[in-house]
């Protein structure tokens, strides 16, 4: 009589009268995006889709983007038929997908632009939204959506952002290549004026608690003109502004005192969405890796990875640099450096994890994510409800997007 096997999820087999394993070991089954559950396998979250409402138009999701102030969730949306960039909201009451006016367009891309990627932040209750092309001829205008603050249920509005940055007396549209939220100011990189535009080197700061007013004298000048500022990031009280090669920190507590001072003239970003802030610190992908940014210096940590010596062979190519994009999960601690290659579509997609679990003992790790990850963002429910409960298995709010 043939001997009975139990089914096992490594193994394929177990002998019941003995106990052995009754399969070759050559033969294992791969279990690492499953875990138990139950008293059966589920799969890992980022694997079994979002949980929230498909979206009917579009080729690629570009970002989504919680919002502290409402809860509600902005989806960022690029069709590569059409080359229109759109922007949805998702009411937060309902977990429902809503048009904005005009189909939420916020332009129609140049057909010699890179594959967009966004920059973005939020600011008095408003969202900031930057296109980071790297040619300015080639680059959406700025635009903000507003929520309906009277009437949370409404979808808001998106509103291209205009200033006289030359005291011509017109409001012109600007064209920011990044933007970020500092103290009571939103910051906007690579735009000079209607008159001089493409400066690289520009950082302007709106209005205090308005960031959609902006005057001709909120600026600070940043290095050579074209090198430009790549991505910002607040450390400290005072603000990183990271270039490529270079890392700089602009002081001052007000916009009359802000100056900029050089870190380091050496190391920057690589990617508009590559700085991340994690556990009260400041990391950024440089040329050789990541680091830590400090208000004084950038300092590398990456060593554990060993990244100048060839990577395990069963690990994706990463995508282009200026595509990839980083995640910070408040609940695990863990820093992530996502490198999809989205233009191809290419799965699986390789990170690099940080787990700050225990801030004296920071441990790397690297894996893939076995869908085209494109984008991720912390969404912010209420105690009443909110938005739709993420996939089973991932126990909070945070959402990882597959598309």
């Amino acid at each position: 009589m043939a001997k009975q096997a139990i089914p096992l999820s490594i193994g394929r087999g177990l002998d019941r009268a003995t106990g052995l394993g009754a399969t070759q070991p050559q033969f294992p089954v791969d279990t690492r995006n499953v875990y138990g559950k139950d008293a059966k396998m589920s799969v890992r979250p980022g694997l079994a889709g979002s949980g929230y409402p498909e979206l009917t138009w579009g080729t690629d999701l570009l970002e989504i983007i919680g919002m502290k102030a409402t809860h509600d969730v902005l989806l960022v949306v690029f069709d590569r038929v059409s080359l229109q960039l759109r922007v949805y909201r998702l009411d937060p009451s309902t977990g429902l997908v809503q048009t904005l006016a005009a189909l939420g367009l916020w332009g129609t891309l140049n057909a010699n632009a890179d594959f967009p990627v966004v920059s973005y932040d939020e600011a008095d209750g408003r969202v900031c939204l930057a296109h980071a092309e790297d040619t300015y001829a080639l680059r959406l205008p700025t635009v903000y959506y507003t929520p309906d603050f009277t009437t949370p249920s409404n979808v808001g509005t998106l509103t291209t952002l205009t200033a006289d940055l030359d005291g011509s007396g017109v409001a012109q549209n600007v064209y920011f290549r990044a933007v970020r939220t500092h103290l009571e100011y939103m910051t906007g990189a690579g735009f000079g004026s209607n008159t001089e535009p493409d400066r690289g080197d520009v950082l302007r700061f709106s209005k205090p608690a308005d960031p959609t007013t902006w005057i001709p004298s909120g600026f600070v000048l940043f290095g050579v003109r074209k090198e430009p500022i790549v991505a910002m990031r607040p450390v400290s009280g005072v603000l990183a502004v990271a270039k490529e090669n270079e890392t700089w920190i602009m002081d001052g507590a007000v916009g009359s005192a802000f100056t900029p001072r050089r870190i380091d003239a050496n190391y920057g970003v690589v990617s508009a969405r590559g700085m991340l802030t994690a556990g009260g610190k400041v990391f950024a992908w440089a040329k050789d890796g990541p680091r830590q940014v400090t208000t004084t210096e950038t300092v590398p940590i990456g060593q554990p990875m060993e990244l100048t010596s060839p990577l395990p062979t069963d690990l994706p190519t990463r995508g282009p640099a200026r595509l990839m994009f980083t995640v910070y999960d408040i609940y695990r601690y863990l820093a992530e450096w996502v490198w999809p290659d989205i233009e191809a579509a290419a799965a699986p997609v390789t990170s690099f994890a940080l787990s700050l679990w225990n801030p004296e003992d920071p441990r790397w790790t690297f894996f893939t994510r076995e869908q085209p990850v494109t984008c991720a963002g912390l969404l912010y429910g209420t105690d009443l409800g909110g938005v739709v409960a993420p996939p089973e298995g991932y126990v909070f709010d945070v959402l990882a997007v597959d598309v």
